[in-house]
């Protein structure tokens, strides 16, 4: 009846535990690769399986678990300022540019207010207050490339 008993034990605890090495029968002690209480590993561990008993650990070390790392701070401003808007930064939009490009580009978002709609065209603005500079950049009509006015304009600037 105990080795019946044993064995049904032993059957159920072999479905959740995922660690085992070995089982000794005879002994009822079950050795594991490794356990985690507390924060701390504990290598080469050895339990009596019908109490609650640790016979031996062969060595223990910090356990740090691995966690989704943080979302990275996003590099790009809601306020543009002069290192923004500037004539290096203007000179790099090119034609077919996104608006994604655009804004990682000039490192600040567009202002919304700015926006004009226009038949053919949305002209997205960028303004910095202290000094005075604005960037208007023109783009498609649903706002996704830069594109050229009939004349080839697609982007204009105040203040620089």
């Amino acid at each position: 009846m105990k080795k019946y008993l044993a064995t049904l034990l032993l059957f159920g605890f072999f479905q959740t535990a995922y660690a085992i090495s070995t089982y000794d029968f005879d002994t009822g002690i079950l050795s594991l690769d490794s356990v985690v209480v507390d924060g701390i590993k504990y290598n080469n561990v050895k339990v009596l399986l019908f109490s609650p008993n640790v016979l031996s650990i062969g060595s223990s070390e910090p356990y740090v678990p691995t966690t989704p790392s943080t979302p990275p701070v996003d590099p790009i401003s809601n306020t543009c300022t002069s290192s923004n808007l500037n004539i290096v930064k203007f000179n790099m939009i090119q034609l077919f540019m996104t608006l994604d490009q655009v804004i990682k580009l000039v490192g600040c978002r567009n202002d919304p207010n700015g926006t004009v709609r226009l038949q053919d065209a949305i002209m997205y603005v960028w303004a910095a207050d202290s000094p005075k500079l604005t960037l208007y950049v023109f783009f498609d009509k649903m706002g996704v490339f830069t594109q050229g006015s009939e004349h080839g304009i697609f982007k204009g600037a105040v203040g620089f």
